[in-house]
């Protein structure tokens, strides 16, 4: 329960002494075995059976929320692109 803010605190003055990238793989792959260590020395399950079936309920409506918005939201990208004067790439290009 108290490793992640140790480590947070033991991995502040070694931040300032690493490169950011060195530094940021180390606190990433810490977290990494942080959590097998959890999964496996914990007889604590990370996803309950209540969870997945919320995910199952609300999947479908965040599915349509999202598709919706996208359709709204898609054709006026170019004009609004243009009002601004960002440029677009990708699928929003215009021909």
């Amino acid at each position: 329960m108290y490793g992640s803010p140790a480590v947070g605190v033991a991995g502040h003055p070694v931040e300032f002494r690493a490169d950011p990238p060195v530094a940021a793989l180390a606190v990433y792959r810490t977290g990494v075995l942080g959590s097998v260590g959890v999964r496996k020395g914990s007889s604590a399950t990370l996803y309950g059976e209540r969870r997945e079936r919320l995910e199952a309920r609300s999947a479908p409506t965040m599915l349509k929320l999202v598709g919706a918005v996208f359709v709204a939201v898609a054709p006026a990208a170019p004009a609004l692109a243009e009002q601004f004067g960002c440029r677009i790439e990708g699928v929003f290009a215009p021909g």
